[in-house]
């Protein structure tokens, strides 16, 4: 249980008193723009046939903040060819990345397609303690506006996937995932 300093009464009631910045939804509006006018097409690339039998696992590369090519696992159950289905997109928490495609296999088992972004500059291998700060000073080089733009591209891109519903698409993670999917 995470220790905080409002009762659970206090929390209930309590809101934040920073101002929102003057037109923050176009600032974003246009970070999205740009990021998707850089896009190039999605590629996703079947693999590991002989490792996942009738699951279909994809390497994917979609185009992320500033054109940037950002990885990811589409796994799919077998035998569904030619159906269109639901997809949940999934954010790693901090520090971690895609992993390995055996580590999301729940949502094929249940029906559902599958798609795990890899988080840039982060995962195992990678120990950059400093990465969450960099360009904090400016939101335009800020090190998580490229992250949340990567997290609303990977939404994008679901429409380009083999077999994916992008009418029907979830987000799901924990915590850095978490507030990825919120946003």
């Amino acid at each position: 249980m995470a220790w905080v300093d409002l009762t659970e009464s206090e929390l209930g009631e309590y809101r934040i008193t920073t101002a929102e910045p003057e037109d923050l939804d176009g600032w974003w509006a246009q970070r999205l723009e740009q990021a998707r006018s850089l896009g190039k097409p999605v590629t996703a690339d079947r693999c590991l046939r002989e490792t996942y039998g009738d699951l279909e696992v994809y390497d994917v590369e979609f185009s992320g903040a500033g054109g940037d090519r950002i990885r990811g696992w589409y796994l799919r159950p077998g035998g569904v060819a030619g159906r269109r289905l639901p997809v949940v997109v999934t954010f790693p928490g901090y520090g971690l990345g895609r992993g390995l495609p055996m580590d999301h296999t729940l949502m094929p088992a249940v029906g559902f397609g599958h798609f795990v972004m890899d988080l840039r500059c982060q995962g195992p291998g990678v120990d950059d303690p400093g990465i969450a700060v960099s360009g904090i000073t400016d939101p335009d080089t800020y090190y998580f506006t490229r992250v949340f733009l990567d997290a609303a591209r990977a939404i994008d891109s679901v429409a380009e996937l083999p077999g994916a519903d992008p009418e029907l698409v979830a987000v799901s993670g924990g915590s850095q995932g978490g507030g990825l999917a919120l946003a």
